[in-house]
């Protein structure tokens, strides 16, 4: 897994206590573990998944801890959803400060193997959700002139593993959006 990290103006993240960090796929795995992450550095944590049972577990492990997440049921595969649930978080809890692209799905079969069903969830929970909230979150941040937009990827994005054509294509392509979206960023 490669994380990389957009800061607009070049600089490190410092001190991040207090901004809203969201996180999609927040409900388990590499998602829940940065949630805990962001808690312990004092953020205010918004976590977006599909999974009810999974938001409830993190938001249950965090509370045991003595913090609180702010929980959204939300299929970041749904564009018009995504953009509604952006609005309610806006409105709840403020613009985002640090947004954090984690969610992903792998059927893990070959290429003759995969419905077309399948390829298509992947690519639009794994790269086409990116634009979502990406587009949803980013134009708060360029009129504060800060943000942050985290994309978590995968060494399968960097080359092709055996009975994931569908998912090294879309990490292939998360890694592409984001090189895109910074040099984009640092010319605006």
């Amino acid at each position: 897994m490669a994380t990389y990290g957009i800061a607009r103006d070049g600089g490190a993240i410092n001190d991040v206590s207090g901004q809203v960090v969201l996180i999609t796929g927040g409900g388990g795995g590499v998602g829940r573990i940065l949630a805990q992450n962001f808690a312990r550095l004092r953020t205010r944590v918004v976590i977006w998944d599909i999974n009810k049972d999974a938001l409830r577990g993190t938001a249950d492990e965090l509370e045991a801890e003595g913090f609180f997440c702010h929980t959204y049921l939300v299929d970041i595969s749904d564009r018009e959803q995504v953009y509604e649930v952006a609005k309610k978080v806006k409105q709840e809890v403020g613009n985002v400060d640090i947004l954090i692209n984690n969610a992903g799905i792998v059927a893990c079969r070959t290429l003759w193997d995969l419905s077309d069903k399948a390829i298509e969830s992947t690519y639009a929970v794994n790269i086409l959700s990116h634009y979502w909230t990406t587009r949803a979150f980013l134009p708060e941040m360029m009129n504060s002139n800060k943000g942050h937009i985290v994309t978590v990827g995968s060494v399968a994005g960097l080359l092709g593993t055996y009975g994931c054509t569908d998912y090294s294509a879309t990490k292939f392509a998360c890694v592409g959006f984001h090189e895109a979206l910074f040099t984009e960023l640092r010319v605006s």
